[in-house]
């Protein structure tokens, strides 16, 4: 899902933050309004019920990455670069690749080295979790793993408990069960619409709905014990251009920013969730560059 999908913003009923409820924007721009505001959106987006959620930053990926010594990426033709755009070091050719915190955050963050932009960087993304997931399972770290959860444990929001995060690691050392990954991407059209957290136009995904369909029940093949590929990816691209525009009544002055608000002291790296209002061109979407 990229950043700048176009959705329904469904607040969070006992957030603290003046929130445009039902009013069109980005998915990136719920982060403004917490964690609980972009799962809710997200459910109401798919029609699906999110369990749990987890917010990182920045910082939290490459600390997460370091924790663990490393990752394990397999750089494939057309994902290669030969420069990261978002710290300027040298990129990654095709092949196998042990990197550090910072590299793999790069890898994550870049589009502006490839043709589909936006979506090969949804794809290196997948990739880099799927490398943090493997690591993680296979390496010494879970051995200790109180240890290592306490060591990061400021590295990430989440609504999972505790006990549920132990009780799911002590599964994975009892049981080791084999991890499968199955993704998907939606896709859909450029635009430049009114967004209701800037109160102006910005570049938008208006998301095509048969992909969104084919995801929502993908997801759901997954939770009924089935494989995702059970699910046929047919149909043909289906738009909705909502042509409300959206107010700012809700907004009182100070709180009409572009900067992120948090009450919670666990994110500390703001710059995650800062929306990007630069111009991009209608082929593709961008997701937050600082």
């Amino acid at each position: 899902m990229s950043r700048d999908t176009y959705v329904e913003t469904v607040c969070d009923a006992d957030g603290d933050v003046a929130c445009p409820n039902g009013q069109m924007d980005k998915i990136t721009h719920t982060g403004i309004y917490g964690l609980n505001t972009t799962r809710e959106t997200i459910e109401n987006f798919y029609d699906l019920k999110v369990n749990y959620s987890f917010r990182v930053n920045f910082t939290s990926v490459i600390d997460v990455v370091n924790a663990l010594d490393g990752i394990d990426l397999n750089v494939e033709e057309g994902e290669q670069c030969d420069l990261f755009w978002a710290n300027m070091k040298p990129g990654l050719p095709v092949g196998l690749h042990h990197v550090d915190g910072e590299t793999a955050l790069a890898f994550a963050r870049e589009r502006k080295a490839y043709v589909d932009g936006d979506y090969q960087r949804v794809r290196n993304q997948q990739k880099v979790l799927q490398a943090i997931i493997n690591r993680a399972i296979s390496s010494s770290a879970l051995v200790n793993y109180t240890s290592f959860i306490d060591s990061l444990q400021s590295a990430f929001e989440t609504n999972m408990t505790y006990d549920e995060i132990t009780d799911l690691i002590k599964y994975e050392l009892q049981a080791k069960p084999s991890w499968k990954f199955e993704t998907y991407q939606i896709s859909g059209l450029g635009d430049n619409l009114m967004c209701a957290s800037m109160g102006q136009g910005a570049s938008v995904q208006v998301p095509d709905l048969n992909t969104v369909r084919i995801a929502r029940e993908k997801i759901q093949a997954v939770m009924d014990g089935k494989s995702s590929t059970e699910v046929a990816e047919d149909g043909s691209p289906q738009y909705n251009y909502y042509e409300t525009v959206p107010t700012t009544d809700y907004l009182e002055e100070e709180t009409v920013t572009e900067e992120p608000i948090y009450s919670d002291q666990i994110v500390q790296d703001q710059e995650t969730y800062t929306p990007d209002t630069e111009e991009t061109d209608n082929e593709f979407t961008e997701e937050p560059e600082n």
